[in-house]
């Protein structure tokens, strides 16, 4: 008996035409019916089988169809982001970026907007802006200047000699109305002393002795003429080749750039007690702005890029050179300070575990620049930001509580889950944001923090002007130089005192081998946590302009 679960197999369809006695006894038509049927047959299999060859290679074609839109879309893609981002790039400017204003177009004014995307003015507001154009807006916090009248070295009297109306030569009842100042540079003559050396052979012992200079007049060059040397190549910015044809212009002094260099390199060692102490003496205030520039060093191994980074406040400016740009750089420049740390929103920055108040002019300009892109989603957000960036500007200590700053906190997260998803600099922009959203409103809970960090962009752009200029350094004593000039250059523009001066005093104590005083520096210590303390500002402290 045959296993009943075995498959039952049917003959191909047609089978039985090929078989002769399956065929007989039928007739003729039904013969030729079954003759057709199985031509057809063998017609419409070599038909399926061309159209599933046809079929295959349509479905091939597909795929590669498919394949190439895939890659036609990506590209597409690609394209319209660098088309965002050339149009971004062809519409930043200072205003909306970190670029300084020394490199936007001469003939681009930067009070219009430059995207295409920003509402055209009214022929009214059109008009406004030419008359404005005409007279400028007077800056709130920029302080008239008038020449001073200097103290006389001869007065002269000028009473009137004839009278224009009638030619008469006596007057009456002479009094002073009014006087005027004649300025002009005396003939100057340089200072040359003449040592001559005798040696001559002791009568007791016999032994021939030389006479020997004091010690204040061993060097070549005096103190004054030393200071002004340096006071050129510092403040003044001028070259070395500059500075000998200016020495050799006006005071007749023809001196080599080797003897200048050798100037700096003594006015530098003098100056260096007080950057040492400048720099002992920002590391105790409680509040710091700090920024960092690169400077391109050219020695004998090539081309490096090194860091200067500032550390100041309002009576302090300290400067430092140093080869990274790194956490252990930025560690190298603060030591034991853990003050209040005013910045931009570097990563470095951002990692601080004291309290911080991070930049709104930055902040500022991120926004403008968001709402100049061509991205629609990108606008969104740079308008949400701004009226966000308002609300934040207008708060203050008197008048802000604890329930604003939670608004503002539910503000951010909102912002955070609309446009997080955003890809380049407008979703790192808002997340951003919210992590760092407790360094926006420092400046509330304490009135003396500045709300942005440009005294540090103030301090540093000297610096910047420098570099331009000289292209950076060519060794390690350039760099001990231009950090050393630069921390008692603008320490003394802070205090109010004559950098010429200071460096002086300092070559002079430095030629008699004596400490120079730097007592002034120390004070601003005192100065400082006296303003904290009593909450003054009596100590010039940065003006926190309007953004």
């Amino acid at each position: 008996m045959e296993n009943s679960s075995s498959p039952i197999s049917f003959p191909p369809l047609f089978s039985f035409l090929s078989l002769p006695s399956k065929t007989q006894g039928l007739s003729p038509w039904t013969l030729s019916l079954i003759d057709a049927l199985s031509k057809g047959y063998e017609d419409f299999k070599l038909e399926n089988q061309a159209l599933k060859t046809e079929n295959a290679v349509l479905k091939e074609e597909l795929d590669g169809a498919k394949k190439l839109l895939d890659q036609k879309d990506k590209i597409i893609d690609s394209l319209t982001r660098r088309n965002q981002e050339l149009e971004n790039r062809l519409n930043t400017n200072s205003t909306n970026s970190n670029r300084p204003p020394s490199t936007d177009p001469p003939f681009v004014d930067r009070s219009k907007p430059s995207s295409q995307n920003d509402s055209k003015p009214s022929t009214s507001e059109t008009a406004d802006n030419s008359e404005n154009h005409a007279k400028p807006k007077k800056r709130p916090y920029h302080r008239g200047a008038a020449q001073k009248p200097m103290t006389p070295t001869e007065e002269r009297q000028c009473v009137p000699q004839v009278c224009p109306h009638c030619g008469g030569t006596h007057f009456d009842d002479l009094t002073e109305c009014s006087h005027f100042q004649y300025i002009e540079l005396p003939v100057v003559c340089l200072i040359v002393i003449l040592f001559r050396i005798f040696k001559g052979r002791c009568s007791n012992c016999h032994k021939v002795v030389k006479g020997a200079v004091p010690q204040e007049y061993q060097t070549s060059y005096g103190s004054r003429l030393s200071a002004l040397i340096a006071y050129l190549l510092s403040e003044a910015g001028l070259p070395r080749r500059q500075v000998r044809k200016l020495l050799m212009d006006i005071f007749g002094l023809d001196i080599s750039q080797g003897g200048i260099q050798n100037v700096v390199e003594r006015a530098s060692e003098a100056i260096d007690p007080h950057h040492k102490v400048i720099g002992k003496s920002v590391r105790k205030c409680p509040a710091c702005h700090i920024d960092e520039t690169s400077w391109p060093t050219h020695g004998q191994m090539g081309k490096h890029l090194h860091w200067l980074w500032f550390m100041g406040c309002c009576l302090l400016a300290y400067f430092m050179i140093d080869e990274h740009r790194s956490k252990e750089a930025f560690y190298r420049l603060i030591g034991e300070w853990r003050g209040i740390l005013i910045s931009d929103d570097y990563r470095i920055y951002q990692l601080w575990e004291g309290y911080r108040q991070s930049c709104l002019a930055h902040l500022k300009r991120e926004i403008l620049k968001l709402k100049q892109s061509a991205n629609p989603e990108e606008r969104k957000l740079g308008e949400l930001a701004g009226s966000f960036f308002k609300t934040l500007c207008d708060m203050s200590s008197e008048s802000t509580t604890v329930g604003d700053i939670w608004a503002l906190k539910s503000r951010i997260v909102k912002l955070a889950r609309r446009f997080g998803h955003l890809k380049g600099h407008a979703g790192a922009f808002v997340r951003r944001l919210e992590k760092n959203f407790e360094s926006l409103w420092f400046f509330v809970t304490e009135p003396l923090v500045d709300k942005t960090n440009n005294f540090a962009e103030r301090q540093i752009r000297t610096a910047v002007c420098h570099r331009k200029i000289s292209f950076g350094s060519s060794a390690p004593k350039g760099e001990r130089w231009i950090e050393r000039s630069l921390s008692l250059r603008k320490t003394c523009a802070l205090h109010g005192r004559s950098y010429f001066t200071v460096l002086v005093k300092a070559i002079d104590c430095y030629h008699n081998m004596t400490r120079p005083q730097t007592y002034w520096i120390r004070k601003s210590v005192w100065r400082l946590n006296n303003a904290w303390m009593y909450g003054n500002d009596c100590c010039f402290l940065p003006n926190q302009h309007a953004l």
